[in-house]
């Protein structure tokens, strides 16, 4: 599912339309020159599908999960875009989906995508800041 919602989101519409009036025309070329993904050490970071980056999909389900994981070698996928806290793990037999976790300990037979949420505009109707935190 693509940048449709994005479309038919009247507070989404809103947000940006509000976010490019307060941009200079120095913002939106610096912005226009950075990476769509960084990748560092065993992880990507990317705004939306790391596999079609700036295609503004939502990965939700087991499905698209899955087929994500395919497409990127590290071993962490720290993703946006959907504004909701997911965590997708994926082992040898089955990948499964894990809402909202407080603490999830990183095995090194496993391969993860993440969704940290949401520190404004949260879809899960949930206004507390949403994080995530990565320790070495």
């Amino acid at each position: 599912m693509c940048d449709d919602i994005l479309l038919t989101n009247p507070e989404a519409i809103k947000s940006a339309d509000w976010t490019y009036e307060q941009l200079s025309e120095k913002d939106l070329e610096y912005i226009s020159n950075l990476p769509l993904d960084l990748d560092y050490k065993n992880m990507v970071l990317t705004h939306d599908e790391p596999s079609v980056p700036g295609s503004m999909c939502f990965i939700t389900s087991l499905k698209d999960a899955k087929e994500t994981m395919t497409c990127y070698e590290e071993q962490i996928c720290f993703y946006g875009h959907i504004h909701i806290p997911l965590l997708f793990v994926k082992n040898l037999e089955s990948i499964k989906l894990i809402q909202n976790p407080d603490v999830y300990h990183l095995k090194e037979n496993e391969k993860y995508l993440v969704n940290c949420g949401s520190v404004g505009q949260p879809r899960d109707k949930d206004k507390r800041n949403c994080n995530s935190t990565l320790i070495f």
